[in-house]
């Protein structure tokens, strides 16, 4: 299996037309494990789409709950890949992007459902923004399709990312218009295909969480903005094939990858500063914070963290030197656009799991 993905050279970005029709082939890729029970939702919005020429890629972890055989008897329309072990969202996708043959990638997480113009909606989204990298439509609960799963994901100084409209009102005026931003979340997000191309993959070293980042950090470096595109929306149960794992397991790669996404993208006058912040937080603040309310499994986890770092710098300092070598723009340039400064009480309120009525300024 093939861990890292380098950016490949191009000396342009790829091209960006000025129009969108039906002639424009989009590939769905939904990855799945043990997921059976949200499939039809899911699959029956995405393959009764107003957009119709387009493909739904079902890539399935090696699951134990019978999807495979439900999808191959409900969905026989759906192109199936089965992987032979669990690969987690970053070879997951990374298979379903090998195989697609569309110009536009949509990446859907298995516990969403779609509206039946979602694809028309969103790939507009090129056609309004011509320097679109990525973009992530509107994503609400959906149980509480009034109340945001997120809106926009900004970078802080903290280093530890402002997620705008976390459970906020999603009928608020502020959440109704596109905006640039640092990063997508991957339960609804798309891209040309031709960028995963020249920039690569997702690192299939991260397996999970934070890798939709990491590619979208990329993206920056070479010159292109990350978009809120609202104009379409995503119903999202959330987080579901994540409570199959135990919390500890999720947050090592959870922390373990932001700290190799930070070395792989930031020029050294930056990485220098929010390493050392990174570290201070983890370590040290919220490692004695967490060990003084006896979660010694969450400390214990930011130092397993460092140390996977630790052991495979030689690796992401090698795939530092492919992003480096590519890169379009200096740091300055887009964070200047997508840097927000949230309030201590928001920090608070997310450590506590408790935003509910947070006022977002």
């Amino acid at each position: 299996m093939e861990q890292k993905n380098n950016p490949k050279n191009s000396e342009s970005p790829p091209t960006q037309s000025n129009k969108l029709d039906q002639q424009n082939k989009v590939s769905v890729i939904i990855v799945n494990y043990n997921g059976k029970k949200w499939l039809e939702k899911c699959l029956t919005s995405i393959t009764n789409q107003t957009y119709k020429n387009y493909e739904v890629i079902f890539v399935d972890n090696n699951s134990t709950d019978d999807s495979v055989n439900y999808v191959k008897q409900n969905f026989k329309q759906v192109k199936l890949i089965e992987n032979d072990h669990n690969g987690g969202f970053a070879e997951g996708n990374n298979l379903g992007i090998k195989h697609a043959t569309g110009e536009y990638i949509i990446l859907l997480n298995n516990d969403t459902y779609v509206e039946k113009d979602y694809i028309e909606k969103f790939v507009k989204v090129f056609v309004e923004f011509p320097n679109c990298g990525v973009a992530q439509s509107k994503i609400v609960l959906m149980n509480e399709p009034k109340k945001l799963d997120i809106a926009c994901t900004f970078w802080p100084h903290t280093t530890m990312l402002y997620y705008e409209g976390l459970g906020d009102n999603s009928t608020k005026k502020r959440y109704q218009e596109p905006k640039k931003m640092f990063s997508v979340k991957g339960a609804s997000m798309i891209f040309r295909k031709n960028l995963a191309d020249k920039i690569g993959l997702f690192d299939e070293s991260f397996w999970a969480y934070y890798e939709e980042t990491d590619f979208c950090h990329r993206c920056l470096v070479w010159g292109y903005d990350i978009i809120y595109y609202p104009k379409t929306t995503c119903y999202h149960a959330g987080g579901k094939t994540a409570e199959m794992f135990a919390q500890d397991y999720i947050q090592f790669h959870n922390f373990k990858n932001k700290l190799a996404s930070y070395i792989h993208n930031f020029q050294f006058r930056y990485l220098i500063v929010y390493v050392p912040i990174f570290t201070v937080l983890t370590l040290g603040i919220f490692s004695i914070m967490f060990a003084l309310n006896k979660k010694f499994w969450l400390t214990k986890v930011f130092y397993k963290s460092y140390w996977w770092n630790i052991k495979n710098l030689r690796n992401t300092l090698r795939y530092r030197k492919e992003v480096q070598k590519y890169r379009k723009v200096n740091d300055s340039e887009y964070l200047k656009e997508i840097t927000r400064h949230p309030p201590l009480k928001y920090y608070l309120a997310l450590a506590n799991g408790n935003l509910e009525g947070f006022e977002y300024e």
